[in-house]
Formats: structure tokens, C-alpha cells, sequence
């Protein structure tokens, strides 16, 4: 009895085991269907929010197509992150790609939307600036018979959706500023005038003759000038920004750009100057005619801290300048100059001496704002800033030929920006103190001109740069291959080629060593150079056959390049005792053309030898397949070839 009793429990037991194994194995298939159309139901809901995108795109709907794509990447990204399934990975590319054509689309909207038209950058006086601004705000997006008051407002709630309004509206604002609200503040005799259609808005400005007063007569009312300033406003709520909730960062609301401005022309009750609008054109001819005048004429300029060129101006460091030329800290420390004096060091260079007049013609014109009054001196200072905006203008454009042709001037172009923008720098800061609000609150500077400066000299440097490489790139092309020299005495055609690319190259660097940094120079040479040596190599490693008398004959000719080299070099690294080493330092290319020369001498042993000596340079300038190819050019295929290439390739 006992043993069936035990039958019976063992039996039991079992049945249960079995029961509870069921129950997790229904569990498990539970929680993976619970995934399943947890996942499915998301897929769902991803790809609605897709086709909802594409539906209100072609409405034009950008807002509500701008919440859908945002949307979709929101729930990729958390509910399925980490999941690589074939369908997730494309319907992420499909969002992407979605929101993409939704940025450029809205881009697109922006630009027909809102348009500027600027003055010409050399215009002097805040009347002409406004006279020469317009303001043009299209309403003309959705399609036909959609109403509502802004027309524009989905595109502006997209882009804020999308992150893309913030940096749009910082773009817009200074031009707001700069073109509108500043002249606007100084100039009382021109008024803001609206014109409205059903398909756009535009704000531009007119003379108002009531206001328009001769000299020694009282300022205008104050209300009168916040006025003008509501009105503007007034128009760019309407037409832009109606039910449009944009929050502004403290750091976007610069207070000393807009308020100060205001507070200090509304609450002044003097006279307004006319009397330098005569002195300003005549500045700006004076500037013109030094633009134009011969760039030829150099003097040398080196900028010291305690060596400034015009009095007590303090010189900043030029960053763009300070990539190339290093500060020499060993030197500094013999002179006892501390870290930040020689911040302020300009680099030993040659400019037009043109532009030193044009600095000194500026500094002369804030000297005398500093003395003039009020009014007077903000129509000096921008007169000042108009100065540097006709040298980006005048400059490129009359000199434009010699600039691109000949490499002396492209140089000298490149020394007088970054010799303008490293004045710049500190240009503002050291009249700001002097100068009447709202110049001495932050609105006297320059920095901003810098960019447009340094892009200018670097754009037509890297240009002659770029036309020099490939004259010399067209030269060694004309050569053609380099097998069989030894059957078609091409030799010494080659040869003669090779002088007079090396005559241009010794040329060229006579002229930019004169001219240029030296270790800007340095740096270009050294390229163009390293250049020559990969172009002159590529073309030996392409030879399939290499006779012995062609072999030797290569090596002349290569040891005539390195002679060349070496003698460019003698004359740019003076009193060196070891140009060879000195050269492997600044030229990439040198030790390769100095192993490939070797190698067409060598026999097989001496070769492996090479590659195995601790010391070559062979391993480090060529691959083992590089050295096959050279092997089986030069040598017949023997078994002591097989050897030595199997030998190089198990040591690489």
C-alpha cells in the first residue's frame, strides 16, 4: 500500500510540475505577444504620424506636420532605441529623411517670406541707410482660400518646433538693428512707411519734410522718435510674429543695442549736426582713392606691444595669423615678456602701404570723434566702420586680375587683411570710453568686420596657392611617363622640364618669403614642394618594366629633383649644417624620393637589407606591396625575386 501511495504522490507531482511548466511557458508567450502588439500598435501609430506628416506638408500645414515628425522621433527614440530590426532602421531613415525635406521646405518658405533689400555697404550717413533699406514680408504661402490673419505663422511654429527659428531670428535681428532701428534712433528726419497689399507687407522710409530742419534749430520731440520705433514694431508683430509666442534669451536681449541707443538720443536737446556729412564724403573719397592706388608700394611692419604704430593703440593678436605663426616662447622668455604681452605680436610681413594710410586715415577720423560732438561723432564712427566695409567692397573688385594672377599681390592682399583685422580687434575698445552713447555702451566695434576680412585675404591666397600646385602639377604632366627613357634619349627632355619647374618654384618663393610670414611661407613652399615629390614618385611606382640602363637613368633624375630641393632649401633654411635632416622635417615626401632614388642602385640583398635595418626610413615611407612592384620593374623574375619579395612581406 505504501509503495502505491508513493506511485500516486510521485504521479501528482509530476501532473504539477507539468501544470506549472505549462503556466510559464503561456506566460512567456503572453508577455511576447504583449510585445508584439505593444510594438505593433507603436509601428501604428509611427506610421500615421508619417502619413499625417506628408498630408499636412502638402497643405501646407507646417506646424501640424512639424508636431508629427517630431513626434515619430520621440517614440523611435524611446521605445525602441536600441532595437536593430530591419523595419525600426528604416523607419527612422524615413523620419529623417522626412524631416529633412520638412527643414529645407521650410527654409525655402522663410526666404520667399522675408526678404531685405540692403543699402550698398560704402552708403556713410543713417539717412541713407534707411533710404536705401526695404522690408518685404510675403503672406502669399497657404494655398488659395485658406484664411486666417498670419499667413506666415505655421512656417515660424514649425521652425521653433524643429529648433530652426532661434538662429533665423538672430540673423533677422541684426539686421533689424544695424539697417533699422539704429539709423532710425539717430536720424530724425526720415519716418518708417508701410505698404499693404493682400499678398505682402513692406516697411520702408521716406524723408518727412516737416521734420527735416536746418542747422541750430531744436531736436524733434521725443515721443516723436518712439513713435517711430512702436510703428516698426507694431509692423513686425502684425505681419510676422501675430500669435506667435518666441521666448528671448537674456543673452539675445542686448539692452545696449536697441534701449541705450534710444534713451540717449530721446533724452539729448541739442542741435543736430549737419555739418559732417561733407567731412564723412570726404573721407570716404579719400579711402576710395588709397583703395585703388598701386598695392606694389610695401613698407615692413612687425607690431609690438610696446611698439605700437600710431601712439598709444594697444595691437591685439590675430588668431588666423597665430595658426601659422607661432609665438617664439623661448625667445619671449629671454626679452622678459610676460605671456600676455606677447599676445599682442603681429608677425614680421610686408603690406601695401596703402593700407597703413587707410589705418592711420582711421584712427585719425576716431581721434577727431572723441573732440566733435555728440551727433557728430556717431556719423564719425560709422564713416569709420564704412572705411573697412568699401575695402571688402573696392578692394576684390578693382584689384580682382592682379589679385588672382600674380602671386606677390595675393600675398600682399592676405598680409593687409589680417594686418586690418588684427587693428580691429581693439579698434572699438580703445575710443569706447570716449565716445558718446550709444557708441560707449558696446556699439563700438569692429569685430565684426573681421570675419569678412580674413575670409577675403585667405580666399585669394589659398587660391594662388591652389594655381601655383597646379602649374607645377600641368608641367610634370607634360613630361608624360618615364619608362624607356634609355630607347627615346628622353632624359634630357625630362630634365629641362624638371629646371624650369624648379625655377618657378625658386621664383615663387623669392617672391613670398619677401612678402609673406616666414613660417606661413614656410608652410606653403613646404606643400607645394611635398606635391612635386608625390606627383614625381607616383609615376616611377607605375612602371612595369624598368631596364638596368633605364634604372640609372631614373636616378639621375631623381638626384637632379633632390639637388633642386636642396638648393631651394639652402636658401630658405640658412646656416644649417644639416639641410638633409632638416629638410626630412619639414617636406613629408623627402625621405621617400631619397629611398625610391636609393632602390634603383640596390641589388635584391641590399634591398632586403634595407627594409630590415632598424634605422631605414624604407618600412616607414613605402608598403611592402610598393617595394614589390619596384622589385618586379627592376628585376627579372628569378628565383632569388621570389625570395627577397617573400622576405618583405613577412617583415611588413
Amino acid at each position: 500500500m505504501e509503495a502505491v501511495e508513493i506511485d500516486n504522490t510521485n504521479s501528482k507531482m509530476e501532473d504539477t510540475n507539468e501544470i506549472l511548466s505549462s503556466l510559464w511557458r503561456m506566460q512567456d508567450s503572453l508577455k511576447r505577444i504583449i510585445v508584439i502588439v505593444q510594438a505593433l500598435t507603436q509601428l501604428s501609430q509611427i506610421n500615421s504620424n508619417l502619413s499625417k506628416c506628408s498630408l499636412h506638408l502638402d497643405r501646407k500645414e507646417y506646424n501640424l506636420a512639424a508636431n508629427c515628425i517630431v513626434e515619430v522621433q520621440q517614440m523611435l527614440s524611446d521605445v525602441h532605441e536600441n532595437c536593430d530590426a530591419k523595419i525600426f532602421k528604416a523607419l527612422r531613415q524615413e523620419a529623417r529623411r522626412k524631416r529633412a525635406n520638412l527643414q529645407a521646405t521650410l527654409e525655402a518658405a522663410w526666404d520667399k517670406s522675408i526678404s531685405w533689400a540692403l543699402p550698398q555697404i560704402s552708403l556713410s550717413t543713417p539717412e541713407k541707410m534707411l533710404l536705401g533699406t526695404e522690408l518685404k514680408i510675403s503672406s502669399n504661402l497657404m494655398q488659395d482660400g485658406s484664411d486666417g490673419d498670419n499667413k506666415i505663422q505655421p512656417v515660424v511654429t514649425a521652425m521653433e518646433i524643429l529648433g530652426m527659428l532661434h538662429p533665423k531670428l538672430n540673423t533677422f535681428a541684426k539686421k533689424l538693428i544695424r539697417y533699422v532701428l539704429n539709423p532710425l534712433i539717430v536720424e530724425p528726419s526720415v519716418n518708417p512707411v508701410q505698404d499693404k497689399s493682400k499678398t505682402e507687407a513692406k516697411l520702408h522710409f521716406a524723408i518727412s519734410l516737416s521734420i527735416k530742419r536746418k542747422q541750430g534749430e531744436q531736436s524733434i520731440n521725443p515721443d516723436k522718435y518712439y513713435n517711430r520705433l512702436v510703428e516698426v514694431f507694431v509692423f513686425l508683430h502684425d505681419q510676422l510674429f501675430n500669435g506667435i509666442n518666441v521666448a528671448i534669451s537674456d543673452e539675445d536681449n542686448d539692452e545696449t543695442q536697441v534701449s541705450q541707443p534710444l534713451v540717449a538720443f530721446l533724452g539729448k536737446n541739442k542741435s543736430y549736426s549737419r555739418t559732417s556729412i561733407k567731412q564723412v564724403q570726404d573721407l570716404l573719397v579719400t579711402a576710395r582713392d588709397l583703395l585703388k592706388s598701386d598695392l606694389y608700394n610695401t613698407q615692413q611692419v612687425q607690431i609690438n606691444p610696446d611698439k605700437a604704430e600710431f601712439g598709444e593703440w594697444n595691437q591685439p593678436d590675430d588668431s588666423a595669423l597665430k595658426e601659422f605663426h607661432q609665438i617664439d616662447e623661448y625667445s619671449a622668455a629671454e626679452e622678459s615678456k610676460t605671456l600676455e604681452m606677447s599676445l599682442f605680436l603681429f608677425p614680421q610681413c610686408r603690406v601695401s602701404t596703402s593700407i597703413c594710410k587707410l589705418m592711420s586715415l582711421a584712427y585719425e577720423t576716431l581721434q577727431e570723434a572723441v573732440k566733435s560732438t555728440p551727433e557728430c561723432a556717431v556719423q564719425l564712427f560709422y564713416a569709420t566702420r564704412n572705411i573697412f566695409d568699401l575695402y571688402l567692397e573696392v578692394t576684390p573688385a578693382y584689384h580682382k586680375k592682379n589679385l588672382e594672377d600674380i602671386p606677390q599681390l595675393s600675398a600682399l592682399h592676405y598680409n593687409n587683411c589680417m594686418y586690418v583685422s588684427h587693428h580691429l580687434l581693439t579698434l572699438g575698445a580703445e575710443f569706447r570710453d570716449q565716445l558718446p552713447h550709444p557708441l560707449s555702451t558696446g556699439a563700438a566695434t569692429f569685430v565684426d568686420i573681421i570675419p569678412f576680412l580674413r575670409s577675403s585675404g585667405q580666399q585669394y591666397l589659398s587660391q594662388q596657392h591652389q594655381r601655383q600646385k597646379q602649374i607645377i602639377a600641368d608641367s610634370l604632366s607634360s613630361i608624360g611617363n618615364w619608362n624607356e627613357l634609355a630607347e627615346n634619349n628622353r632624359s634630357s627632355d625630362i630634365s629641362q622640364y624638371l629646371e624650369q619647374i624648379f625655377h618657378q618654384l625658386n621664383h615663387l618663393s623669392r617672391v613670398w618669403f619677401d612678402v609673406l610670414p616666414e613660417k606661413l611661407c614656410m608652410k606653403l613652399i613646404e606643400d607645394i614642394t611635398n606635391t612635386l615629390i608625390i606627383d614625381v614618385v607616383s609615376k616611377i611606382l607605375e612602371i612595369e618594366d624598368i631596364s638596368e640602363e633605364d634604372g640609372h637613368l631614373i636616378h639621375d633624375l631623381l638626384e637632379l629633383v633632390k639637388s633642386k630641393i636642396l638648393e631651394l632649401y639652402c636658401n630658405i633654411l640658412k646656416d644649417n649644417d644639416n639641410l638633409d635632416q632638416e629638410i626630412s622635417k619639414h617636406v613629408s615626401g623627402w625621405n621617400k624620393l631619397s629611398e625610391l632614388a636609393l632602390i634603383l642602385i640596390l641589388n635584391l640583398k641590399e634591398i632586403v637589407e634595407r627594409w630590415i635595418a632598424p634605422q631605414s626610413t624604407l618600412p616607414g615611407v613605402f608598403v611592402a606591396v610598393e617595394v614589390h612592384s619596384l622589385i618586379r620593374a627592376l628585376f627579372q623574375n628569378t628565383k632569388q625575386r621570389s625570395t627577397a619579395i617573400n622576405n618583405i612581406k613577412s617583415l611588413r
